[in-house]
């Protein structure tokens, strides 16, 4: 089934599920994809998604106050999320007027991690309950004198490595 254009929202977003079954951030949500076929679209509009990503194999969101939500892909399904760690001592993060600058991934070979302003953050679910996400501060000094176009992130092997372009 074609679908047009202007209900995809830019930057387009492709959240790959296996190699045939994804979603597409939508204007209203999420269009659900098997085998290259539109399946359903799920209405994401009351929760204001701003930031995906994916932890431990299951993909959340960020909402635009900043609320933490994890996406059940197989009922689809939105659940928040209880956030633990100490990003909670940013007193202006649960604030909508604090943006995070960036999130980074597996699709960049990075444990997962949140940027905002100068501080890096790691991501951890729990391996009993996926709705608890640790959030704990790798570092604050990022560089400020340029732009980070990637971060390459690694619990096990302690590393952390950025990709900059320089303004």
């Amino acid at each position: 089934k074609n679908i047009d254009k202007k209900y995809f929202i830019n930057p387009f977003t492709l959240l790959p599920l296996s190699e045939t079954n994804y979603f597409i951030r939508s204007r209203v949500g999420l269009f659900q994809f098997k085998n290259g076929k539109l399946i359903t679209e799920l209405n994401l509009l009351s929760y204001q998604p701003s930031h995906f990503i994916r932890i431990n194999g299951s993909y959340y969101f960020f909402s635009k106050t900043n609320k933490l939500y994890l996406l059940d892909e197989n009922k689809l399904t939105v659940t928040e999320c209880t956030l633990m760690g100490n990003i909670l001592k940013r007193i202006d993060f649960t604030d909508s007027n604090t943006n995070i600058s960036d999130l980074f991934w597996e699709y960049n070979n990075s444990d997962p991690c949140l940027l905002i302003e100068n501080s890096l953050y790691s991501l951890t679910a729990s391996s009993t309950n996926k709705t608890v996400v640790t959030c704990d501060l790798l570092t604050d000094a990022v560089p400020d004198n340029c732009s980070i176009t990637s971060i390459i992130y690694s619990k096990k092997n302690r590393f952390i490595a950025f990709g900059t372009d320089t303004r």
